[in-house]
């Protein structure tokens, strides 16, 4: 048995449950999840009407409709904003009025604008130098930002215009790899500096086949030092020298000064500065470098490349030497990087002090340097003067 005692939602009712009487709040709604709850105060149950009332009239039905994932989310977001003395409603309110702004700035600002000012803050910020190299990089993807979407708002271009674009480039994987790489870098610069709210690259996805590293036989080295011998290519010895048989990366090479190359401990010191990984490390001189360097006649100060008329120079000896000429010799990109890392690894058997040597990872060189070299190539390498 049961009486009405409220007929407005939520109906109370009067109800006796195994001989005791309770006051029963019926709060069911259809399309809510809302329940019967049971009271032995009449002032309670009415208490609990008045609330769920005015809840309806707040949340709507919606609001008793949540279901248990709902709410544990809820609850959740109320837990980590309760440290900041926040709840959900305040955070939301931020987010949108951050939105706002956000939209507000960036209707006004295109890509050329906003790349140009990704790549002053990274090649002119004194707290964060990067190398010379690391520069040209991001001038170079400024100025493709510039010339295939520079006019357009920095929130239009899209997932698939980005893909578009690079699907329309002549360039090997590698480059796709490294420009989509580099246009990532600028969004991601641009959320964080409030710009836009969306890296239209982060789900592209492009694949690059991992091959052997390439090298060059002894021979060719030979030959390659046969033609810096000569009169208009010598003053590029030193540094072919200090590639080949010390490994470092060309810009390493071309930013090395004779002042940390010492002879008398045998080992060339490149700064942090100067060097990809931005830390320094000594590499051990072998005896034929120690050789050619303690036998160069040349000048001892200052660089070991010369800047003045640097590219012309190289280019030249690489004309001379054959490089890359119809039927010549391919000049393989960091090729005497990886020539060295190969003959070094067949005298000494030893990948730990190789990567300490060359600057990277010990999982870099076990992944690169797997390709095995006859030992008469490794004795003729070691062996060239």
């Amino acid at each position: 048995m049961s009486k009405t005692i409220r007929k407005n939602w939520p109906k109370i009712r009067i109800v006796t449950i195994k001989g005791e009487t309770f006051y029963q709040v019926d709060a069911r709604k259809t399309g809510t999840n809302a329940k019967r709850e049971h009271f032995k105060v009449k002032k309670e149950a009415e208490k609990r009407a008045s609330e769920l009332a005015g809840e309806l009239t707040t949340a709507g039905v919606e609001g008793f409709s949540l279901t248990y994932e709902k709410r544990s989310i809820v609850l959740e977001a109320e837990r980590l904003l309760a440290p900041y003395g926040s709840n959900i409603l305040e955070a939301v309110k931020y987010f949108i009025d951050s939105k706002k702004k956000v939209e507000s700035l960036t209707t006004q600002q295109t890509i050329k604008t906003v790349a140009y000012a990704w790549y002053t803050d990274k090649a002119h910020n004194p707290l964060k130098k990067l190398r010379p190299k690391t520069c040209k990089d991001i001038l170079q993807a400024y100025n493709r930002l510039d010339e295939a979407f520079g006019t357009k708002k920095i929130t239009e271009p899209t997932k698939e215009d980005f893909e578009k674009y690079l699907k329309g480039l002549d360039v090997s994987q590698r480059r796709l790899f490294n420009l989509r790489s580099l246009f990532s870098q600028f969004f991601n610069w641009a959320i964080e500096k409030k710009y836009c709210m969306i890296n239209p690259l982060e789900e592209i996805e492009i694949c690059v086949d991992e091959k052997d590293v390439e090298i060059y036989q002894p021979e060719t080295i030979v030959e390659m030092f046969k033609v810096l011998k000569k009169d208009e290519h010598v003053s590029l010895l030193p540094y072919y020298a200090i590639l080949t048989f010390a490994g470092l990366r060309p810009t390493e090479g071309e930013l090395l000064t004779w002042e940390n190359i010492h002879l008398e401990e045998k080992q060339i010191t490149v700064l942090g500065r100067t060097s990809k990984v931005k830390e320094t490390r000594n590499v051990p001189i072998e005896e034929n470098l120690l050789e050619m360097l303690k036998n160069w006649k040349g000048k001892k100060t200052g660089n070991v490349l010369a800047k003045k008329n640097q590219r012309p120079n190289i280019d030249a000896f690489k004309l001379a030497a054959g490089f890359n000429c119809e039927d010549g010799i391919k000049w393989i990109p960091d090729g005497l990087r990886h020539t060295y890392a190969s003959y070094w690894l067949g005298k000494n058997s030893d990948r730990a002090k190789l990567a300490e040597n060359m600057g990277t990872s010990l999982k870099m060189i076990t992944k690169h340097y797997k390709k095995i070299v006859k030992q008469s190539d490794v004795q003729k390498f070691w062996e060239i003067r």
